[in-house]
């Protein structure tokens, strides 16, 4: 995927899709890459469905030193909003987050978008509300 594989440095990425719930809604919806071939059996480790950063240290030795981040407001598209059990087109905002290891390579990319209750409108709505 265009500037996630430029930013791993690989034309191939192992992806693993998260949904996380708050009171058995789904608030945030988050699409993690990483290098292909660089941790070997983390795709079986990511099939647990389990909180993978402490196997990230322990298994592969990866350290955090530091991350970016960018956020924006959107309106969710048809998938992201189908994965968080909303409307096409509510509003809510994407983070995405490149965390880098202590020898300064990227090894996690993720895209997070995440909505709250009180957003269950599309940025255009919200405008439109205002302006009356």
């Amino acid at each position: 995927k265009g500037n996630i594989a430029l930013s791993l440095g690989q034309n191939i990425a192992l992806n693993t899709k998260r949904i996380y719930y708050g009171n058995e809604v789904p608030f945030v919806y988050a699409n993690i890459y990483f290098p292909a071939g660089r941790f070997p059996n983390l795709e079986n480790e990511l099939k647990k469905d389990q909180p993978y950063y402490k196997d990230m240290n322990a298994l592969y030795g990866v350290k955090l030193s530091k991350s970016t981040r960018t956020m924006k407001g959107l309106n969710l598209r048809k998938r992201e909003a189908e994965y968080l059990g909303v409307p096409e087109g509510t509003a809510a905002y994407l983070t995405v987050a490149k965390n880098f290891d202590e020898e300064g390579r990227v090894y996690e990319i993720s895209e997070v978008y995440g909505i709250s209750d009180v957003m269950h409108f599309t940025i255009e709505q919200d405008e439109f509300k205002r302006s009356q």
